[in-house]
């Protein structure tokens, strides 16, 4: 791994256990985590082999939030329901009132 390099790979919270074991010179197999293996990727700066992420869904506040692939889409209730889909830097707005 190169000093002073930016990761730009996917991950999410639950891949660091068995990609930390994998680094310290483990054998994450016998895990039952949702999390993935990373240290590959990040370690030979390779792509992700995680496509989606899921970041919230709050039943409460009516939040959601998901990554496939390049796409970001948030969906939120505040004053009206709110869309938003992002893809590099890139963000479309889709504004729904009831």
């Amino acid at each position: 791994m190169r000093p002073g390099r930016v990761s730009r790979q996917m991950l999410h919270i639950t891949d660091w256990l068995p990609t930390l074991i994998t680094a310290a010179g483990g054998n994450p197999s016998n895990l039952t985590v949702d999390g993935m293996d990373l240290w590959n990727a990040l370690s030979e700066d390779t792509e992700s082999p995680r496509a989606n992420v899921l970041h919230n869904i709050d039943d409460i506040y009516g939040v959601s939030a998901i990554t496939v692939g390049d796409w970001k889409l948030i969906r939120g209730k505040r004053r009206r329901e709110e869309i938003l889909f992002y893809n590099n830097l890139n963000w479309n707005r889709t504004t729904h009132t009831d």
